[in-house]
């Protein structure tokens, strides 16, 4: 079927027109999947950022939470897209951290005489490996969770601007390295979850004579690299521990979703705690000021990856269809 449709595609397509003619013979026996937008592997950072990310910034300014969830296998991109490299290739966490201090910068100088506002961004680097959690700004901090108090346990940086991000960034992923070797899994980093963690708190002082008379809001904005099912290399295999893990994140992710389209935020809490730690420590960015939740899954064009990268756009594929059935008042989930 493949080498029929790869024949058809190099004798005929020579132009737009031809992919309407051709399709039934092309998509015979083919997977279909639904998603609001596909991106090629030739995107640059700056217009993949402009076009999926950068409203968040003024959300986050708004009061309102964003939730970002990168999942797909190995080699796929997920850590190129969070992280990037230097320069024009910088990735979303980066460029969103740059966005933000902007926006900060012009609130400052447009406020009026009457209100003082004071805005400060706080980051957070953790994973999450079955029933452990790894804070990644502090690696000796290796705890389980056992109640949802823990969850402000966690380490907070105050980034004051784009470096102080990178910096923290660059830590935690030597430190992820020495939580690795402490867990004698050296692969570890394939199994676990990775989440950036911002967090906006704004004060505004309505008058200058009465300290009382000021209000507060605080946002959150989670970037995640989901852990995959890999099965290319043994070593990178999960366990049944891992694997029930996983799985129990995934199914806690479409009840979640669900939830949230239909207005239900009763049903967060009870979704969250019967599901995974990783929801358990996502539930700051999910409540009725949830303004934005995105999937993105990213595909590993190779052979080798070839079916992980199928069961990812299959589990995406129908997320997509949930969320569009039950979608009820949310603004863009």
């Amino acid at each position: 079927q493949k080498n029929q449709s790869n024949k058809i595609i190099s004798s005929n397509l020579k132009g737009a027109g031809d992919i309407e003619r051709f399709k039934h013979d092309i998509l015979e026996g083919a997977h279909l999947f639904k998603f609001d937008k596909a991106f090629s592997p030739f995107y640059k950072q700056e217009k993949f950022y402009m076009e999926t990310s950068k409203e968040a910034c003024h959300h986050a300014l708004q009061g309102k939470n964003t939730l970002a969830l990168f999942f797909g296998p190995t080699d796929g991109g997920k850590s190129y897209c969070l992280r990037g490299a230097e320069g024009r290739e910088r990735g979303l966490t980066v460029r969103f951290c740059e966005d933000l201090m902007d926006l900060i910068k012009l609130e400052r100088q447009a406020s009026y005489r009457s209100a003082e506002k004071r805005v400060q961004v706080f980051v957070s680097i953790f994973q999450v490996h079955v029933d452990y959690m790894t804070d990644l700004l502090n690696v000796e901090k290796r705890t389980k969770l056992t109640q949802a108090s823990d969850i402000h346990s966690l380490t907070e940086e105050i980034v004051r601007n784009p470096s102080d991000l990178t910096r923290h960034i660059n830590n935690s992923l030597q430190a992820r390295k020495i939580a690795a070797i402490h867990a004698g899994d050296r692969l570890q980093k394939f199994k676990s979850h990775f989440v950036v963690r911002f967090k906006i708190v704004q004060k505004i002082k309505k008058s200058a004579r009465h300290d009382l008379d000021t209000t507060s809001s605080t946002s959150y904005v989670d970037f995640v690299e989901l852990a995959g099912s890999e099965r290319v290399h043994p070593d990178m295999t999960p366990n049944e521990k891992e694997r029930h893990a996983i799985s129990l994140t995934f199914n806690s992710i479409n009840e979640l979703l669900v939830a949230l389209s239909m207005n239900r935020f009763s049903d967060i809490d009870k979704k969250v705690l019967r599901g995974s730690l990783l929801l358990e420590l996502l539930k700051p960015s999910l409540n009725e000021f949830t303004n934005s939740i995105k999937l993105f899954t990213a595909l590993a064009p190779t052979e080798l990856y070839f079916r992980q990268s199928v069961t990812a756009l299959s589990y995406s594929s129908k997320l997509h269809e949930v969320v569009r059935k039950f979608q009820g008042a949310r603004d863009e989930i």
